[in-house]
């Protein structure tokens, strides 16, 4: 949930659902605790919107949302994972066209040259603390 108030989000979701009906997110999930140097770096590329948890975290919130038989299951995130992913969903063609997209605007526009920089300059194993959360809570 890219919200602040997440327990306010997932009670609204609990409240729309009918009794015994089943509530489901799939959320940025912590694997393992991020370093310093991680956070920061997430923290000013997502401009300080970064709201992950860990999978006990979220399990905590849900159940804390009124849910029950909470089950997770995580999946790490890796780079070629996500590569692979994109290619898979866009196609070969498409992908192209967001590479020269990429690039055509990044000859152009010294702005999003620096963003790009700054982005791109990822931690050493950043990806070793991210991945994807499927949660679900009975209501």
């Amino acid at each position: 949930m890219m919200v602040e108030e997440q327990g306010q989000a997932l009670s609204e979701l609990v409240r729309v659902a009918k009794p015994g009906g089943h509530v489901g997110i799939s959320e940025a999930t912590w694997v393992t605790e991020p370093t310093a140097q991680v956070l920061d770096y997430l923290g000013n590329t997502l401009g300080g919107f970064l709201y992950a948890r860990t999978q006990a975290g979220w399990q905590q919130l849900l159940a804390e949302g009124g849910l029950n038989d909470v089950a997770a299951k995580v999946v790490p995130m890796t780079v070629s994972g996500e590569s692979k992913q994109r290619v898979r969903r866009l196609g070969c063609r498409n992908m192209g066209r967001v590479w020269w997209r990429f690039f055509s605007v990044a000859l152009r526009n010294r702005e999003y040259r620096s963003f790009m920089k700054g982005a791109l300059s990822m931690p050493d194993m950043a990806f070793d603390f991210w991945g994807y959360g499927l949660f679900v809570g009975r209501k």
